[in-house]
């Protein structure tokens, strides 16, 4: 009796993990697919659609509902994904990381407000690097979001 009850239990867990995978399957993020979706992009130290992170900041100086998606890739092609998204009021952080830790680990985190902040400095040539720097702010906290060094025209070009 006791055997046909653990079983029974077992079973019980193998069907509802596979309902489970069914219902809620990590998506997989192609970089064709995120880039034509419009999210903002970060592979090997290039980002595409910065724009999107600076009209989030907008919406949420101006109180208006918004919500976007960072996805930062691994060295090894695993994507980390970051969604923020507000209602006018706090901004609510999602941190996924299944796809690299394989868990159902998630963050979620409150924040008041989001900040953009550019410095200059000078690189090993003496020539003026900008640096964009996105914090989140509330009360007891402050987190870097991202960091987003410009192209130069000569990067740009040996790219191209």
């Amino acid at each position: 009796m006791r055997t046909l009850k653990v079983f029974f239990i077992i079973c019980g867990l193998l069907f509802a993990f596979i309902v489970f995978e069914k219902v809620n399957p990590i998506r997989k993020y192609s970089f064709p697919e995120v880039l034509d979706e419009g999210y903002i992009v970060q592979v090997a130290e290039r980002t595409f659609n910065i724009d999107k992170l600076d009209d989030f900041v907008i919406d949420c100086n101006n109180k208006k509902k918004s919500k976007i998606k960072i996805i930062i890739y691994s060295s090894h092609g695993d994507p980390v994904i970051y969604s923020l998204i507000t209602k006018g009021e706090d901004i609510l952080l999602i941190e996924d990381e299944r796809r690299i830790n394989k868990t159902e680990f998630r963050i979620w985190k409150r924040y008041e407000t989001i900040e953009k902040s550019v410095n200059y400095n000078k690189d090993s040539n003496n020539q003026e690097v900008e640096s964009i720097y996105y914090f989140l702010k509330s009360q007891n906290n402050s987190r870097l979001l991202y960091t987003y060094v410009p192209l130069t025209k000569k990067d740009y070009e040996s790219i191209y």
